[in-house]
């Protein structure tokens, strides 16, 4: 009698509540024989990327490692929380990845900053990932019924992991320091894909392994925004790898809490960020352009995907206007080959098409240009494709598990075949680490491939300056200036954000870099005007303010800053003369008359010099 109410309290248990108790079935869990390719593959991952332990900071590390404050303390965490990707720089940003902090003032707080340090971390996580890899694929290929593979370290799944490890595609995210977002949003995504898929086996949910799947998830939001495709991803693995064996109200419970931690992000990423896009982009594309366009963006990572060749930190993407231009049609049959090739493997293998569709769910983030707030230049990175490579090796792992099966072809000769690759990927990627040696190497190489790009000159320029080549930096900063007269604005507005933050000493910095990129710039010489005038340093501030008048003789504000500066000095009759020039040009301003009007009275007290003019 009591073993048929418990048998009838489980059921209700399970069929109304969220939570379903633990399954108690014995399920395929564990290997003891997993240690060996696990082992193997973090061995791999350190042979492959063992070179970058030598490399140094580049690019964003400067700003993100080195210079920021918050990675000093403990302290300093909840602002990491509350406040966006770039706020301890004054700038205003799109986006919220407060567990990049965490983790490099984590690693700032065991190595300091040594850049061996972060490198090595970037190593280990890349090899978790790696091992996440083979863990998942090995638990989907039991799903799909290929229980005569071979043993787990011949098969499909091992070879997916090494093939994930080693590919030259991935040296972005794990060569460059702040690729650590990359891996970390991938680390805890397929933990809480594989944990989510282990957990939902069988008719009951072990509740463990689910909480921590959606705690995994939520880790993967914090870490990146692409990772709120991850529901998706459930549903999608749902309908098509288990179809109608699991109902779908069950299904549904079984969404929500990873949609309430999602509504949690948000509601933290609102509050921080004090909206959900604060920095809006206008690329000046029509709504059928940006459509057309994530076409071409799309058919552009196949490819790399496909052919991991002439990598580069700076790709410059062109948008097309029509379809029908030369790049679109090529663009519409890659798209239009995927789709086709997705719809014969929802006929031979529902695994490989869901390797597929894994490959576009992860990406679809990188192909709304829309969100772009800093030009289309740049809208293609390598980093973008480190999770959507899982799906890749998914539909190789099917592939190769299906073609076993059917026994069309020896595994010695997979084998073969996976193994010239592996050797390939290999080299290619130590090759390409060495590229990320430093921002000389970076940039030299960034221009090569992309000699059109005026952000690659001027970061080339600024390299080879800092390297005491001062000839060849400036002719870069020429070319850069050259290919785009408008590349000093984003310093010079950098340089005000840090002022506003009152990080006067960087803001000074970016005046400069804006200059020598733009010695005419009339913007750059005002606000490195301001920018000495709040260090005290005059007689700098009047050096910058001539010049703004030399280039703009009609700038009424400079001539109230030089009005002000010369008052400082001791220089009343100077002072005055500047006063009525601004107010001569600008008679409206009551500051510029103020200025005037209380420079003349002190002149006529005789109280030369006094500083009580704004």
């Amino acid at each position: 009698m009591m073993v048929i109410i418990k048998r009838i309290h489980k059921k209700i248990f399970n069929k109304l509540s969220l939570w379903p108790s633990d399954a108690t079935e014995r399920r395929p869990g564990w290997k003891i024989s997993y240690l060996i390719p696990i082992t193997l593959l973090f061995l791999v991952c350190f042979a492959v990327y063992f070179n970058t332990l030598s490399n140094k900071f580049v690019m964003d590390d400067f700003h993100q490692v080195v210079d920021n404050y918050q990675l000093r303390a403990a302290r300093y965490i909840p602002e990491i929380f509350s406040t966006s990707l770039w706020a301890f720089e004054g700038r205003n940003s799109n986006y919220y990845r407060p567990l990049l902090y965490v983790i490099y003032m984590l690693t700032y707080g065991v190595f300091g900053l040594q850049p061996w340090g972060f490198h090595l971390v970037n190593i280990l996580l890349h090899a978790g990932v790696s091992a996440l890899v083979f863990l998942t694929v090995s638990r989907l290929l039991v799903d799909a019924a290929d229980k005569r593979s071979s043993p787990v370290y011949l098969s499909p799944s091992l070879w997916a992991a090494l093939l994930f490890a080693t590919t030259p595609i991935h040296t972005e995210a794990v060569a460059w320091v702040a690729g650590v977002m990359d891996l970390a949003m991938s680390l805890f995504y397929l933990m809480s894909f594989y944990l989510y898929v282990r957990s939902t086996e069988g008719e009951t949910v072990h509740r463990t392994m689910f909480l921590l799947s959606v705690t995994s998830f939520f880790f993967a939001t914090l870490s990146k925004e692409p990772a709120l495709t991850f529901p998706a991803v459930l549903i999608t693995y749902d309908v098509i790898c288990r179809g109608r064996a699991v109902p779908f109200d069950v299904r549904v419970k079984r969404y929500i809490p990873y949609f309430a931690a999602a509504g949690l992000y948000f509601i933290m990423r609102v509050y921080a960020l004090k909206g959900f896009a604060p920095v809006k982009g206008d690329l000046g594309l029509s709504s059928y352009e940006y459509l057309i366009n994530a076409v071409v963006l799309f058919s552009r990572y196949l490819e790399k995907l496909l052919f991991p060749l002439n990598l580069n930190v700076w790709h410059v993407f062109r948008p097309v206007a029509s379809l029908y231009e030369a790049k679109g049609m090529l663009s519409l049959l890659v798209v239009g080959t995927f789709i086709v090739v997705s719809v014969l493997a929802l006929k031979k293998s529902r695994l490989a098409l869901f390797g597929l569709l894994f490959i576009a769910i992860p990406l679809l983030p990188a192909l709304y240009l829309p969100g772009l707030t800093q030009g289309i230049e740049n809208a293609f990175a390598e980093r973008y494709l480190y999770l959507p490579s899982f799906g890749f090796v998914v539909l190789l792992a099917s592939v190769a598990a299906l073609v076993k099966k059917k026994q069309r072809i020896r595994a010695s000769a997979l084998t073969v075949v996976f193994t010239i690759v592996l050797v390939i990927y290999s080299i290619g990627t130590i090759t390409r680490n060495s590229v990320w040696k430093d921002s000389l190497s970076l940039w030299s190489d960034a221009v090569g491939k992309s000699p059109e790009s005026a952000i690659a000159h001027q970061n080339l320029g600024f390299a080879l300056l800092y390297a005491g080549q001062t000839d060849e930096g400036k002719r870069h900063l020429a070319m850069a200036s050259t290919l785009d007269p408008r590349a000093a604005e984003p310093l010079i507005t950098a340089g005000i954000a840090h002022a506003q933050k009152g990080l006067i000493d960087k803001a000074i910095l970016k005046f400069h870099a804006a200059l020598a990129l733009n010695a005419a710039s009339p913007a750059a010489h005002y606000n490195l005007g301001l920018a000495y005038d709040v260090k005290g340093w005059t007689d700098q501030a009047i050096e910058q303010y001539n010049t703004v008048l030399m280039l703009q003789p009609d700038n009424g504000s400079a001539h109230n800053n030089l009005g002000i500066a010369y008052a400082k000095k001791g220089l009343p009759d100077k002072a005055i003369e500047q006063f009525e020039a601004a107010v001569r040009l600008n008679g409206s301003d009551k500051d510029f008359r103020a200025n005037l009007e209380k420079a003349r009275e002190l002149m006529k007290k005789g109280v030369a010099g006094h500083h009580g003019a704004r």
